[in-house]
């Protein structure tokens, strides 16, 4: 009977020894999962913070980006533009060169035109000639050495030109007698070329006023 006793003891014993190890095992396989779980919702976390951190780093970098392009777009249309400027600067100048150009030609050819009334009409003053006509050749000459003088300024005044700061300088004048002056002009130059030149005049005659650049428009 003892011995069943201490068989029965002996088997609980081990019963409660075995079933402390399960709990115990338990327990620490229990604590054991905790700690993954709460690793695992750790790096969780983690990774979700990394993954808002590099949201937030691709929107700065497309920001970036777009403000990249954008200034690169600027600066080359900035840049086209200042093409097209430089082109038609250099269009310009091209143009303004072959306008002084024409214009100094232009002006070699009305320098000669006066000088060369004033040296025809010089030489008749050498011949015997009408009082009243003397009178007139004299008148000529002044009066083509006054245009000689204003072309000469024009030349100087050149720059003006090309500033586009050339005024019209307007006064009164006769026009019956520009138109005379200048046939005489004409007609003393092609004298003997055999192809004489008639002036016929439908303004009033002797005395007809204009108000306007007299220069101008006998050139």
């Amino acid at each position: 009977f003892f011995d069943n006793i201490t068989t029965i003891l002996f088997e609980l014993i081990l019963l409660n020894i075995a079933i402390y190890y399960l709990v115990k095992s338990y327990y620490s396989e229990k604590e054991r999962v905790e700690q993954q779980r709460d690793t695992i919702a750790q790096q969780h976390e983690e990774l979700l913070t990394t993954e808002q951190e590099l949201e937030h780093h691709k929107k700065h970098l497309e920001r970036l980006v777009n403000e990249r392009t954008q200034a690169l777009k600027e600066a080359n249309e900035h840049l086209e533009r200042i093409n097209k400027e430089l082109e038609l600067a250099k269009i310009k100048a091209e143009s303004s060169d072959k306008l002084k150009s024409a214009f100094l030609a232009n002006m070699s050819h009305e320098i000669r035109t006066p000088m060369n009334a004033i040296l025809g009409f010089s030489s008749l003053l050498d011949k015997p000639v009408p009082e009243e006509q003397k009178n007139t050749y004299i008148q000529i000459i002044q009066d083509k050495g006054k245009l000689l003088l204003q072309l000469i300024n024009d030349i100087i005044d050149l720059s003006k030109i090309e500033a586009k700061q050339l005024q019209i300088a307007k006064s009164e004048f006769n026009i019956n007698k520009l138109l005379n002056d200048s046939y005489i002009t004409f007609a003393n130059k092609i004298r003997n070329l055999n192809k004489p030149i008639n002036l016929k005049i439908s303004f009033p005659k002797d005395y007809f006023i204009l108000f306007s650049d007299e220069l101008r428009i006998q050139q």
